[in-house]
Formats: structure tokens, sequence, C-alpha cells
């Protein structure tokens, strides 16, 4: 089950430090009052929270007539009344006018600009703002007084900015506002800008600029005031779940500091080192959501402390509430994160249920205190309300289809206080439906319509007569073309778009497909106008999906590639983002995308999605151009994935592409590209030499077929006493030989292509396109008589890059790198064969070797530093995972993460003019039921940046690996045969075979990726 992801919409509150009175002088003797303005904005998935004032910070203004309206003002806003703080701004704002009192004039102007972005009305904030910053600069002054009122004016402007989502417009003011802070030497106002800043870059996908900017504040954020400490915490804890760790490791200790404990200062200065690093080396260790969770609980801890030494005002209320909702939205991600870790691996347990609940749980109830903190901005109990009722949809929906059996949760109190509030928000969606249409028209009002609207429908059906006539999807079409019509009236292009995007899905489920066609092209072209590329690439691809309904899938293909290229236009900023996100919106919204793409290039007469208007439309079922495109397609999907699971963009000018390399230099390579459709398997075949592409179309085979045959392969070359199974095995094992190599039987088959053009490679090009076929063991499949290795076909998987070098490995004396761990430690087993293993690469090549104790991170980066190592060989626990967070090595008691091998090995690299030849894990493993696991392979493949990597698909045993890699390096360092990767590989698996056939744990998961001479 995908994972449903909403885009909610944003809420926008301020605070006003309001006046207090000072005098200054001006050049002509003018005795003026005014008021530093401080600002912050609250908001869930689309904009950040944003820096706000200090508490503790008040200004001291001489009493004269307009005083008291002014401070009636700010009571009322304190209080949340803010039309009657405007009531009284205005009054206020009239007799300075007569006096002629820019200064005040300015000031109030301010006041009354975040009093209008309270209530929505945006045009009379922005109006505001605009006669506030005008005043200003055309005061001829350049004091201080001056500047700081000017800064401030420039803080609301950004404010108002990022809240009618103008993030670029936003940066710049608070740029301008960072610099007239610091010309006035307000260092508190310099910093609270700069955090904003991060906020607007954030925005705009600008990650690593934003953590540059939070990591600079590190050494004088302890010298601010607590208020501006616990924003600053929240603005930390908000971006590192959104975006994730910053990759920076310097900047990632400088924000991690912030969490460390204040040493005793009686401690020598030894003592609190060690213990500053112990402290370090654990926050280090600890994922992007728990780092997440630990900075928000600091700002919630300051708060609370503020909250229990001082009347608790509106502000601070808020404040509480806002980092309750920050705090609700980390227990959200941990939930669909554990979510999707159990979606992905399919041996997940029942223990897993306890988990998710857990983290669903502590984000509803850290919702509710949001709500109950915070009553007088009538959006913050919408957005919580809707942020509940979404997440207890989904766990609903997942309990309806029994992806999650109810009987084997053990928390049942939990479970039950979670179906009660569920029951209670659904009785009071036509309350929630009000208080969203008595917010004033905005692009907040808009989103929440439009939320709201999504949940509706997705309620599961057995809920639905809670809600009353809102369950009637006529009554939500409505509601969604009044927030369309809401959105155009706004003139804001982008609310619109996205209004009829949302709308037009509707329309498509109830199949009023013409309606949908039409509304799908106004907002795309509302899109395309404001360069809304984000929006435009998932309209393009509905334009698709529309028009195949329609019938017209010659339109349809070419609305599906421009989707396409638009994603590769948003390629950058969709990678730049280093967002855990990511993978989600690869999975649910991007990899579709290519697929439906890739079903319409390869056509077939009996598949649904191609039933064209006439036989005419089917004329392109063996177009080259077609096939070609289908294969350019599949290898940006494969690049693309990638780039998901790794969080960077893959650029290697020194790369080649693989029919390069079979064209010019490997005549006895073939290249295969396995498409796993719904409803057929689809094989294309690239041989040497030949421009043309062999097509084979499976149509007796669907998607759901070699899933379950490959899951019960893998199973059983999992399972320790497989010899037990091996019967079953050579049965599955023939089952997928047959499907991917003889076609049922036809006479050119793929099987009999590859013998008469005497090949003797077979590189397998897999990824989301093979669904299920990308864990397959390709060294296993049967032909009935012989296993693929057995008839002499070196394998090689390519899993989405291109070639880093073309020349073969030089064998002679090549330098080695051989790390191991033999012992036991706490889960992972002894590996008794690992010394003999490290020994014998030794003794065959001669090599350095770090075995166990010897085996740390800094004396592998010491050795790594020191020479450059043609060959990195790991034998040791391991897991390659989905997820990158998870793919790991384990070192003498610690694990190695994938950014932190990137690091160690990647040091010497950046030095040298060559990559490592080959990287070798010999004990590592897949994650068990994993289906995309693979990912992890390749990742560490890139990351490393090395030629060629050999990994194994599953556990294996101890003692066959020491043997098959034995034999392995034997017949690489062989320098009588010059034996390619591939092949020495294939002589080893082969021996290991005759010893131990019946057991194929020991000798078909491994798998050579990259290069293979």
């Amino acid at each position: 089950m995908a994972r449903k992801r909403r885009l909610f919409f944003g809420r926008i509150q301020s605070f006003l430090n309001f006046i207090n009175v000072k005098k200054f002088r001006f050049r002509k003797n003018h005795f003026l009052l005014f008021a530093i303005v401080f600002s912050f904005i609250s908001v869930t998935n689309i904009f950040p929270v944003v820096a706000q004032s200090d508490y503790s910070q008040l200004i001291v203004q001489n009493k004269i007539t307009p005083n008291t309206l002014v401070e009636q003002g700010k009571s009322f806003y304190d209080k949340g009344d803010f039309s009657e703080a405007i009531q009284k701004l205005k009054e206020a704002k009239e007799i300075f006018k007569i006096r002629g009192d820019k200064l005040n004039i300015s000031m109030i102007s301010s006041n009354l600009s975040l009093a209008y972005q309270q209530i929505g009305e945006w045009n009379n904030a922005e109006n505001e703002i605009t006669e506030s910053i005008n005043l200003l600069k055309s005061i001829n002054d350049n004091s201080k007084d001056k500047l700081k009122l000017l800064a401030s004016a420039l803080e609301i402007q950004g404010k108002l900015q990022l809240s009618v989502g103008k993030p670029k417009q936003a940066l710049i003011a608070w740029q301008d506002a960072a610099n007239k802070f610091e010309q006035a030497e307000i260092q508190g106002g310099e910093v609270r800008s700069k955090i904003n800043q991060s906020l607007a870059l954030q925005e705009i996908g600008r990650y690593r600029e934003a953590y540059k900017i939070l990591a600079g504040l590190v050494s004088v954020l302890p010298q601010q005031s607590i208020s501006i400490q616990a924003t600053a915490y929240r603005v930390i804890g908000n971006a590192i779940r959104e975006a994730g760790l910053v990759e920076d490791e310097e900047d990632k200790e400088k924000l991690l500091s912030l969490l460390l404990v204040e040493e005793d200062l009686k401690e020598t200065d030894k003592l609190q080192r060690l213990k500053y690093q112990l402290q370090m080396n654990s926050f280090l260790e600890l994922n992007y959501i728990e780092i997440s969770r630990k900075f928000l609980q600091q700002s919630l801890n300051i708060y609370e402390e503020l909250n229990s030494k001082q009347p608790a005002s509106t502000q601070l209320k808020q404040d509480i509430a806002e980092t309750y909702f920050s705090l609700g939205n980390t227990e959200r991600a941990a939930y669909y994160r554990a979510k999707d870790a159990y979606e992905r691996v399919t041996t997940s347990g029942k223990n897993d249920y306890d988990k998710q609940l857990k983290f669903l749980n502590n984000a509803v109830n850290n919702y509710q205190k949001s709500e109950s903190n915070n009553n007088s901005i009538p959006v913050t109990k919408i957005q919580a309300q809707l942020k509940q009722l979404d997440l207890l949809i989904d766990l609903n929906k997942r309990l309806q289809t029994n992806e999650i059996y109810e009987d084997y949760i053990e928390d049942k109190k939990s479970l039950a206080s979670l179906q009660k509030t569920f029951n209670h928000l659904l009785k009071n969606t036509s309350l929630i439906k009000d208080e969203i249409d008595g917010l004033q028209n905005s692009r907040i009002s808009v989103y929440a319509a439009i939320n709201l609207s999504q949940l509706l429908i997705e309620v599961p059906k057995k809920f639905k007569i809670q809600l009353g006539e809102l369950s009637n999807l006529k009554l939500i079409n409505e509601y969604l073309n009044k927030a369309v019509q809401k959105a155009h009236r706004l003139g804001d292009k982008r609310t619109e778009a996205y209004a009829l995007y949302n709308f037009a899905q509707l329309e498509e489920k109830t199949e009023a497909y013409t309606e949908a066609y039409n509304h799908t092209k106004k907002a795309l072209q509302l899109a395309d106008n404001i360069q809304a590329f984000d929006i435009t690439y998932k309209l393009q691809a509905q334009l698709g999906s529309i028009l195949v309904k329609l019938g017209d899938n010659k339109a349809a293909l070419a609305s599906y590639q421009e989707s396409v290229n638009t994603i590769k236009t948003l390629r950058q900023d969709l990678v730049g983002l280093y967002s855990p996100d990511f993978t989600f919106l690869f999975r649910d919204k991007i990899e579709p995308i290519y697929l439906s793409l890739i079903q319409l290039l390869l056509p077939y007469p009996g598949d649904s999605i191609n039933r064209a208007k006439s036989r005419n439309d089917y004329s392109s079922i063996l177009d080259q151009n077609s096939i070609k495109d289908a294969i350019q397609t599949v290898q940006n999907l494969q690049v693309l994935e990638l780039e998901s699971f790794l969080r960077c963009s893959l650029q290697n000018p020194t790369s080649i592409a693989i029919d390069k390399i079979t064209e010019e230099e490997d005549p006895e390579a073939a290249v295969i590209y396995p498409i796993l459709l719904d409803n057929r398997l689809e094989v294309l075949l690239k041989l040497p030499n030949q421009k043309s592409i062999k097509r084979y179309t499976n149509i007796t085979v669907s998607k759901e077929d070699v899933e379950d045959t490959v899951e019960s392969l893998k199973d059983i070359i999992s399972n320790k006493n497989s010899n037990n199974y091996y019967s079953e095995f050579e049965s599955y094992s023939t089952k997928l030989y047959n499907w991917l190599f003889r076609q049922n039987g036809q006479q050119n088959s793929l099987e009999k292509e590859l013998e008469n053009n005497n090949i003797k490679t077979l590189v397998f090009v897999l990824g989301s396109h093979s669904a299920a076929l990308r864990n397959t063991p390709m060294a296993a499949l049967y032909d009935s008589k012989q296993y693929l290795i057995e008839k002499g076909y070196r394998i090689v998987l390519n899993l989405g890059t291109e070639l880093l070098q073309t020349k073969p490995l030089n064998r002679k004396k090549p330098s080695i790198l051989a790390v191991g761990i033999s012992e036991k430690y706490k889960q992972w087993k002894a590996l008794p064969h690992v010394k003999k293993e490290l020994d014998n690469i030794d003794n065959i090549s001669g090599s350095e070797v770090l075995l166990n104790k010897k085996f740390t991170p800094k004396n592998l980066k010491k050795f790594v530093d020191s020479q450059p190592f043609k060959i990195v060989h790991f034998a040791t626990h391991g897991l390659f995972s989905s997820s990158f967070d998870d793919t790991f090595i384990l070192a003498y008691q610690k694990v190695i993460n994938l950014n932190q091998l990137k690091f160690l090995l990647r040091s010497q690299q950046e030095k040298q003019t060559n990559p490592i030849d080959l990287l070798v894990f010999s004990a590592c493993q897949t994650a068990n039921g994993d289906t995309r696991a693979t990912l992890g392979i390749a990742g560490v493949s890139v990351q490393v940046g090395a030629r060629s990597t050999i990994a194994s698909l599953s556990d294996v045993p101890d003692r066959p690996t020491y043997e098959l890699i034995k034999t392995f390096y034997e017949e690489l360092f062989n320098e009588q045969k010059d034996t390619t990767i591939s092949e020495a590989l294939r002589i080893a698996q082969v021996n290991s075979l005759k010893n131990y056939r019946e057991s194929p744990s020991s000798w078909a998961s491994f798998v050579l990726v990259g290069n293979w001479r």
C-alpha cells in the first residue's frame, strides 16, 4: 500500500512585541514614539516556523496622546482580539497623521500589518507594511533608531511574503533586515533575521545554505534570550525532520553541540573533552527523526520553563502550541517511516504493529496538546484536527484491508483511545468544515478546504455513515469547486492550479473524463505561466491518465513524456533536498509516471491501458524508436531511484554507458532489460554490434506470479536448511528461467538468440521497472538441466549507474586492504572462518589486514589515507537495505553507516585519479524481505566510488563463503589465465555449486555490480 502524502495548508501567526515607549532625538528635535516589532510565522508542511521575538524586551515610550490607544491595541492583540486591536491602532494612526509624525505612522503601520496578517487580510497587510517601509526610507536620517524600525518593518514584510508563497522575496527582505540590525548593532534582531533566512532557503529547496546559516549561529545563540534560543531549536528540529541531517560533518557537529549538556566546570578539561566526545558520538548514531525530536523537546522545555515563571501570554501559548504541533509532525514522520519499513519488508512481524501504533499515538497526543494550548487562532485547531484525521484514516484503512491485524496489536488501550478520537473527529467534520469556511479567503483557507476534501474521500467505507451528507461525492465535488473559485478570486495562480488539480482528480475518479480533462488543461496552463514545475509534472501525468481513459493513447504518451521531461528539469531541486521524504515522493508520485510511460511505449493489443480507437494505434508495437525510448526511460528511472536513495545527484563526466562497452569493447556481452508490468513480462535484449533491439512479451505471466515465485525462491535460499527444499528450489528457478529466456517455447526465444550470437556475459539492468526480479539471484536460474553459471554465462547486475571505467582490472600486485570481524557482537554471530579468509587473501597477493579490534573507523581511515588501495575487502556482518539509514557494515563493536563509509573510503579517492577497482562484501546481506534492498548495494558502490562491487543477496554460510572467496581470488590473480572479475566469480560459484549443490545459500547469492572486466 502506497504511503499517502498530502500537502497541508500553512498557518500564519505573528507576535507583536507591541509598543512601549522610548524617546530619542532627531536632528530636527522631534520627539517620536516607536516600537521594535518582531514576528514569527508557524506552519505545517508548506511554511516553516519563523524566528520570533524576545518576550522580555520592552521599549519605553513617552506618554503622549495616542499612547493609550496603542497600549489598548497591544492588549487586544495579546488577547487574540485582532479586530479590536486594528481599530485602536487605526485611531492612533490618524492622530499621528494629523501631526505629520512619520516614524510613529510607520511603527503603527508595521503593527497593523501584523494584525491584518493574523486574520488573513493580505492586501491590507501588504498596503500597511509597504507604507511603513516607504515612510522610513523617505526620512533622511541614518540613526540607529530609524535602522531598528526599518529592520523590524523588513522582518514583517518577509513574514508576509513567505505567508503568501513568495519565499525568494521573503529571503531578500530578511537579508536586508539582518544587515540593518547589524548596522544598528542589535545582535538579537540580526540572529532572528538569519533564522528566518534559513526558513526561506528551506522553502525554496536550498537546504545546504539553510544549514550553513543555522550552523553559523551556534556560537552566538547562548548569548541570546532564551525565547530566541527556543525558536532556533524549533527551526532546527523542523528542518532536520523535513530535510534529514546535514551532509557536512563539521556543520552537523556544530548543530548537535547545541544539545550537549554543559559540563561541571570543576572537572578537568580532559574529562570534559571525553564526555563531550562520548555525547557527540551517541548523537551521531541517532537517525534524523530522533535528532529532530531532541531539538523540539529542548525547545518545548524552554517554553514550559518560561510559562512557569510568568503569566501565560497569548503569544507564549501559541509558541507552546507550535512546538507541540512540530513534535506531532515529527512523530507523524516516525509513524510513516515505520510504516514504510513494514511495507518494504515482506518478513515484517506483528511486533511492528505496536511500534507503528506508538508513533501514531504520540503524534495524535501532541496535536491534541497543540489544540489545548492555543484557542485564540482558529487555524491552529483546524490544522491539528486535519492532521489527526489524516493519520487515523490511514490507520483504519490499513485495519480494514488487513494490512494490520487488530488481533496482533498488544496495546489495545491505545488503539481504543485512537478509535474514540477518530469517531469524535468524524462526527464533527461538519464543524471543521464550518470553521474552514469561516476563515478569511486566503491560500490557507483554500488549502484547508482541499485537504478536508481529500480526507473525506478517503474515509473507509464502513465509517462513511458518520460523515452524514459530507460522504456524498457530489457535495465534495461542489466544495472543491468552491475552493477553485476562491483561489481564482485571490489571483493566486499557484493555489488555483493546485485546487484545479485536486478538482480534476475527483472528476476522473467519478469518470467525468471530459470535465477532468478540461480542468487539468486549465490548471496546466496556470502552472506553466508561473513555472510551478512541482505542480506541472503531476498535471501532465494526470492528463496522460485521463487521455488513456478517453482512448487517445498517442496524446497520452506525449503527455507522460512531457511529465518525465519536467521531472528532469526538477531533478536537481528534488534530490537537492537531501530529504528522507523524497524516497516516499519517488515511490508514490514519480515512479508510477515512468512506469505508465514505459507501458505506453511498449503497447500490446490485449493490454487494457492500450485500448485504442483503431488497430492502427498498434503499429508501434515493434517500432524500434519506441523500444529505444522505453530503454532510455528505464535507465532514467534507475538513476532517479538511486538518487532518491542517496539523496544526491549522480553526474559523473568520466562514466560510460553500458551499450558503448558492449559495442566497442566486449562483443561477448549482451544487455537484458526485464520489465515487469501489471499484466505481462517484457524482456528487451541488446546484442553487441546489432542496432535493433529484440523484444519478448510474455502475456501468460502476471506481476503477482513473478513476485510470489521470487519470494519463494529467496525464502529457500535464506533458509539454513535450504537443502531440505532443493527440489522446490529447482522448480521455482526453472519457472523464472522459462519466463525470462524461453518465452513459452517461442522459436526465436531469448535463449536461442544468446546461443546463436556466442554470448558469454549477461548484463541484467534491474530497478523499479523490474519489480521483484531485482532481488532474483540470476546465477541460480535453471533450465531444468543446468544453472546459468554452469552454462558458461558470467552474470553482471546494473542497478542504476553508468560504469566508471572501462579498462580491465590490473592484476599485477594490486594493493589490497582486507578487513573483517570474526567475533560475536550483540545479535551478530561469530564468523570463525573470517581469519582464514583474510589470511588467504594476504597469502595470495599480499595485503594490509585489519581484524577484530584493529578494524575501527579510525584505523580504516588511517590506512585508506596512507596509500591507494585498488581492492577493499570486507569480511564482516552488514546489511544492504532500501532505506539509506538502515544500510551499514559492522566494525569492531561499532556500526558504520553509509555516509560514514563514504567519508572513510572516499577521502583517498579524492586524492587519486583512479577509483577503487573492486569492493567486496563477503559476509553482508540484503535486508530479508526487502523488495528494493539491492539499492543498498548500488548505493554503497556509488558512495564509495568503486568500479565493481561483489556482495551477497542473502545470509551466506561461513565455511562455504571462505572457500568461494579463496577460489575467486586465486582465479582473479592467476596471471596465466588473465581472468576477468565476472569470470572469476562464475568459476568460484560453479566450484561451490559442485560441493554444495543442494544448499543454494552457499553459492547462489553472490552478485557482481558494475564493471565486469
